[in-house]
Order: structure tokens, then sequence, then C-alpha cells
């Protein structure tokens, strides 16, 4: 592998030893993966940080990385942690996991993370198209790939943290402009009332597996259920980058060079909906609660909640996970709702907290990611739109 002088000097320890043990290991990752030389970074996101994950091993790991002196060298943001640290007693979190990841976090703020605690860090920083970055959450991945352009690989959040430390990344896979380019065409077929976008992706991400696809022809309301669909690829497959009609500016910068492509062709029948539907959720009767906010909410979806929800009782458990800097910007909105009944939690999320202390064991979300997620958890989980969902706590 080709390295510039400066790498060298990270790889030969004359910058520190964390940055040597971090180049070593991103170069060596980078020759396995047959990377000619690294590319320049600008930007992190770090997942798996929640304790519930990644244990007391995880932990040694960053305090060993502290302990080195380790320093990101970009800006870096990190997932959701085990709990809402506003609200853990309500969450009913013991003083051992409160105590631990306190301590994980604060390993990632001393290296120089900013702690937003969500998985939506496209909603947050200004990330543009082109720019080479380091993000290991899947549906973060898929959004900057997929919506805004950003170039990433889907990494593994260790790999990111070493690639935030030396502000480098093998230059392979979705970094380089040929590997952007679709490989299947896919399509949506015999499918005549409105679907899930959710469903679809996860359905997508079964078939395809890998690769980048090309959708046509399927209309999304919003980007949230951009959102939604993204999260649910990146659930059931190794997929970093989708090819949507009309929003990836991949498509319109590479229009001409696509054309000439002779695409192999996929269709997503309305069985291939009722299989997919089959492996994450269940018809249920009785529930403990309802849930959204997987991937984070964001503020326009929180106001959209709030305005369904203004006028109408909120007759059944509803819980909303977002991040912090939303629920501070939009206190209001959090209060009215928190008024109606409606629990409100940043910090975290429904996959990497706890619910089970929370009462909840059987559940309703709009979801795929996220019930892929909890059914291999062990809970009994429902799928249904958020509309649906919304109808049926306020008894409609």
């Amino acid at each position: 592998m080709f390295l510039t002088r400066i790498e060298e000097k990270m790889l030969s320890g004359n910058m520190g030893e964390a940055v040597q043990l971090a180049a070593r290991i991103v170069v060596k990752i980078g020759d396995v993966l047959g990377a000619e030389r690294l590319v320049t970074i600008e930007d992190a996101h770090i997942s798996g940080i929640s304790f519930k994950n990644i244990g007391d091993s995880g932990l040694e790991f960053l305090m060993m990385l502290v302990e080195k002196n380790a320093k990101f060298k970009v800006p870096t943001t990190i997932n959701p942690a085990g709990f809402d640290f506003k609200k853990w007693s309500k969450m009913k979190i013991d003083s051992y996991f409160l105590e631990k990841q306190k301590r994980v976090i604060d390993c990632l703020v001393k290296m120089g993370a900013k702690p937003i605690l969500s998985c939506t860090p496209y909603e947050v920083k200004r990330i543009k198209y082109g720019q080479h970055i380091a993000w290991s959450e899947s549906n973060a991945v898929l959004y900057a790939n997929s919506v805004i352009g950003a170039r990433t690989n889907r990494e593994g959040g260790p790999l990111a943290i070493f690639e935030a430390i030396i502000g480098r990344a093998p230059y392979t896979g979705l970094h380089l402009n040929e590997n952007r380019l679709p490989n299947v065409l896919v399509q949506i077929s015999d499918i005549k009332e409105k679907v899930s976008p959710a469903l679809v992706g996860y359905a997508l991400g079964m078939i395809v597996k890998k690769g980048v696809p090309y959708v046509k022809n399927f209309y999304f309301k919003d980007l949230n259920e951009v959102k939604l669909f993204l999260a649910a690829v990146g659930a059931s497959s190794s997929i970093g980058l989708v090819l949507l009609e009309g929003i990836s500016p991949d498509l319109l910068r590479n229009r001409r060079r696509i054309r000439k492509i002779k695409l192999n062709k996929v269709e997503i029948t309305k069985d291939d909906l009722e299989n997919a539907y089959s492996k994450i959720s269940r018809e249920l009767t009785n529930v403990d609660a309802f849930l959204l906010g997987c991937p984070h909410l964001s503020a326009e979806e929180l106001e959209k909640i709030h305005g369904f929800l203004r006028k109408r009782n909120v007759e059944k458990r509803l819980i909303l996970f977002t991040s912090r800097q939303v629920i501070e910007e939009n206190s209001k909105i959090v209060e009215e709702l928190e008024n109606k009944g409606v629990e409100i939690y940043g910090d975290t999320c429904m996959v990497v907290s706890d619910i089970r202390k929370m009462g909840i064991k059987r559940l309703i979300l709009d979801s795929a990611k996220a019930a892929y997620y909890l059914t291999a958890q062990g809970y009994e989980v429902s799928l249904l739109d958020r509309e649906e969902i919304l109808r049926i706590i306020s008894g409609e």
C-alpha cells in the first residue's frame, strides 16, 4: 500500500502510541481489502457504544485507548447509549449499568467525541456530496451514501474509532466512484395497495443482500419514510448504498454511465413482502406498548406526531425515542406530549436499551430494523405503519 510521509510517521510511532496502533490496524485492513492507499476522511460516527452491547471488554478497550492518550483527528460523534441520562431511574436502570455506561461515554469524550447519542448524525452534521467519512451506524451509512452522496463504507465500531484517530480510511469499497454504480435494478410489482417503505426495504435487503441496487418507481412521501426504508435495508443486508430515483445525487451525476450498464433485474412482489413480514413480525392483540423512533425521530417527525395527537386522547402506551438535541430544542412540544401520557426518551433507543425493565415484552412499532433486532432479542413484535399506530393509540 502506498503511504504518504505523514502516514508513514503515524505507522512508525512518531506521532504517538495510539496513532501507531490505529494506523497499523487501518493499514492492515486496507491491505486485506486490496486498497492501494488510504483516503483522508473529514468526519466519523461511532456505533455500538451502549454498555448493553460492548460490555466490560469494550469498556476496557476504550480505557486502553485513553491511557495511550488517543485523540480523534476529525469531528466524531457517537450512537445512542443504553438509557436516557435524565430519565435513567424511570427506565429502571441499576447503579452498575449506570456507572459502566457513564465510563464508556467518558472515555469517548476524553478522546474528543461529541456525545450526541443519536443514530442520525446526518440530521445534526453538515455532510456534503463527495466527502469521505467513516461512519459505523448502518442506517446513517445508507443515508449518507444514498441521500447525501457522501462516501463511507459500513465500518465496524472499532474500525471507525481507529479511522477517526488517524483521520484516514482504506480507499476501497464505496469510497471509489466505480463501486457506486448500480449492479441490479429493483422494481416493485404486483402491489396495488400502499405498502410500508420499511417492509419494502427489509424485503429488498433479503433478496439483493449486497452490491448497489437501483430502485425505480417507488414513491416516498417524505425523507422520514426514506429513513425507515434505508434502515430496514441495512438490517437485512450488507448493502451500504441504494440509488433511489429522484433522491440519490449519484444517480443524477452518473446517469449517462448508468444508461450504458446492463443491469440484472429483481422484482419485489407481494409474496416477497409477506415473506419479509413473517420473519420480523406477527399479529398481536394485547401489547405492552407502541414504540416509534428507530432511527431517532427528527424534529419534523416529532412535530407531526404532536400535530396528530394535539386534539386527541392517548389511550395506549406510546413511547418515542429521539436525540437529546431534538428534545431540548422542542421543549414545548415534548411537554405537551408528556402531559398526554406519551413517554419520550433521548440518548438511547429501543434496540440498545433494556425495555424489558420498562415492562415491555410485546410491542408494536413502525421500524423493520427495530423489529429485526428486537425479534432476535426474544421480544414479540408487530410491524405497522406509523399512521395506523397513531390512530390506534388515539382510539380511532
